[in-house]
């Protein structure tokens, strides 16, 4: 007893540290997100800094290829936000696996965001799309601020 009081209180905090997110429509939903620095949205993006992303996806099916779309929702228009073949590429940044996955196998993936001192300083959504070879496996919209770093 005294040691499953012992495991609670020490996973407790883990579990509070994950940050709130949005699923999106029709989409499966990603298992959970750690943002660095934040836990409740709207998420503040620093202007020329990088954000740290773990993101936990379950793997629905045999996956060989992940990698990851990002969508920017502001003043009603939706943009894509084009990664570098690195930074999208799922597999090469898991922290837990490797590609190819199983079926029900769940992994965490690091990403590394950074947002440009060109952005405006304006709110929007963000969205993650996490995509297999089979179609997406994970997705999140996160509600977030750029604001002056």
């Amino acid at each position: 007893m005294e040691l499953t009081k012992h495991l609670i209180l020490t996973a407790l905090p883990l579990a509070m540290a994950l940050t709130k997110f949005d699923p999106c429509p029709g989409e499966p939903s990603v298992l959970s997100l750690d943002l660095k620095g934040c836990t409740e949205p709207p998420c503040k993006f620093y202007k020329g800094q990088n954000c740290e992303f773990i993101i936990e996806v379950l793997a629905n099916e045999y996956i060989n290829t992940l990698h990851t779309n990002v969508k920017a929702f502001a003043l009603g228009t939706e943009t894509e936000y084009p990664l570098s073949s690195d930074a999208a590429d799922v597999c090469q940044h898991l922290m837990d696996g490797e590609c190819p996955l199983d079926k029900g196998e769940d992994v965490k993936y690091h990403l590394v965001f950074p947002v440009s001192e060109s952005y405006p300083e304006i709110s929007l959504i963000i969205q993650f799309s996490i995509v297999s070879e089979h179609g997406t496996v994970g997705c999140l919209r996160l509600p977030s601020v750029v604001v002056q770093g």
